[in-house]
């Protein structure tokens, strides 16, 4: 991310992925807005993070509009008493051609993405697609803690930005369903992130640690 794309400082994130989802368990990929909640393995994630959650002052919450992560939202919400704001910016990858794509092993679905990047992405949403809007996603929170529940590709992509690194460079970087990705705006490059895929918050968020 270069200087003049930086988010104004004064900004702490805390990226959740939605708990563990029907289209997870089945090796689906679906983008749709209204399909596959959680599994009931899911919203025990969620309700292990949620207790985590609750250690911490938020001063803003966002969801993606889908339906796992609404759910994961209701019950984060339901710990913490902060009802949380739609943001269509963090909603799902779009998969165009490839949705509900039942993708069936890990390796299918490695060389399918190889093969989407090598060749600019003719049938899903391109990776700069989805680190602009989660750059404008940051660009419109507002200062403070900001918490935000969506999936992993945006997840990946914020931090491609952060850490200048393409989506074939972040192969290897797979935040696991209900985990925290945090992110200290106020810092930039390697500094800023304080957790990738983790299932515990770091020391400087919690309670009055961030000033």
């Amino acid at each position: 991310m270069n200087n003049e794309r930086q988010p104004p400082i004064g900004k702490v994130l805390i990226l959740v992925r939605h708990g563990e989802s029907v289209a997870n368990v089945s090796g689906i990929l679906s983008s749709g807005l209204d399909r596959y909640p959680l599994t009931n393995e899911g919203r025990m994630q969620v309700e292990r993070v949620a207790a985590k959650i609750e250690n911490i002052e938020v001063d803003n919450f966002y969801t993606s509009p889908v339906l796992r992560a609404l759910e994961t939202s209701e019950i984060i919400s339901e710990h913490t008493g902060i009802r949380p704001e739609v943001n269509p910016l963090l909603v799902e990858r779009n998969f165009g051609k490839l949705e509900e794509w039942n993708f069936g092993t890990r390796a299918a679905l490695e060389r399918q993405n190889i093969m989407q990047i090598e060749n600019n992405y003719p049938d899903m949403e391109p990776w700069k697609s989805i680190e602009a809007r989660m750059e404008r996603f940051v660009r419109g929170t507002k200062d403070g803690v900001s918490l935000a529940v969506t999936h992993m590709d945006p997840i990946k992509a914020l931090l491609s930005l952060i850490l200048e690194r393409d989506e074939a460079e972040m192969r290897g970087v797979n935040p696991g369903n209900a985990s925290i990705t945090a992110i200290d705006l106020r810092k930039k490059g390697f500094d800023s992130v304080l957790c990738i895929g983790s299932h515990f918050l770091p020391k400087a968020l919690l309670k009055d640690s961030v000033k």
